[in-house]
């Protein structure tokens, strides 16, 4: 399998995850983009990575395009 079959479009050769992380004193906007991975990865994936690094499902919205989780970790599992 080479670039962008894991992808639902086979036409899209990157993926991109942007990040908004509230810290108690201030806010951080930052992004990420790669080649799509061979092997899906799909929501229950980042759900499960997300609760393996210690992170709470907070809310969490699908369309046809984009999913979007909102993560919150513990203050006592930052400590």
């Amino acid at each position: 399998m080479g670039p962008g079959t894991a992808c639902l479009d086979p036409s899209k050769t990157h993926g991109a995850v942007v990040l908004n992380i509230s810290l108690p004193d201030s806010e951080i906007t930052t992004g990420y983009g790669t080649p799509w991975p061979e092997k899906t990865l799909d929501r229950p994936y980042y759900k499960n990575l997300a609760r393996a690094a210690g992170f709470e499902i907070k809310t969490e919205r699908l369309n046809e395009n984009l999913c979007c989780l909102e993560l919150v970790k513990p203050l006592e599992s930052v400590e």
